[in-house]
């Protein structure tokens, strides 16, 4: 009986602990902060763990390539100040090339929440900021909370003007 009490009350504690938004508006509310911050932790914690090994395998590959490509290493450098590609973390170097997205983004932070709707598994959120047309993302569940799927995402977007 202690130990279900101690269970019980690790996750409570546990629950009471959650950072990551549970909702789409919690979601949107992160992810401005993270943007207007230009927060790249804080951002990579709003990608799923799916999304975040294949940014990491693609960085693998960058830098794979740039052993043997000049102009592969040039760019590296050039544009993420990577120093040394060869001797490079894949994560830093991931986050990187996400925080340059905070560096190209126009109006950070700007993304309003629109709607919700729920297919299977997967929660669309429909965005807008001003003077652009609505945009959605899908967004998964890990560890209790919503998560972007960039391959998800894109793969809606295909399908989108695909048809």
């Amino acid at each position: 009986m202690r130990h279900v009490t101690w269970a019980l009350a690790a996750l409570a504690l546990a629950a009471g602990c959650k950072k990551g938004p549970t909702t789409g508006k919690e979601f949107v509310a992160k992810m401005n902060e993270a943007e207007k911050k230009k927060d790249v932790d804080a951002m990579w914690n709003l990608i799923s763990k799916k999304s975040r090994a294949s940014l990491v395998d693609n960085v693998k590959k960058q830098l794979e390539s740039s052993k043997s490509n000049e102009k592969v290493k040039k760019r590296l450098q050039e544009e993420l100040g990577v120093t040394d590609p060869a001797a490079a973390d894949p994560e830093t170097v991931a986050k990187k090339f996400l925080g340059r997205q905070f560096e190209r983004d126009k109006n950070p932070g700007a993304a309003e929440y629109v709607e919700e709707k729920i297919e299977g598994d997967q929660v669309i959120l429909v965005t807008r900021e001003p003077g652009k047309e609505r945009d959605e993302v899908v967004l998964i569940r890990e560890d209790g909370v919503l998560r972007i799927d960039i391959e998800a995402t894109d793969e809606r977007e295909s399908k989108k003007y695909r048809s």
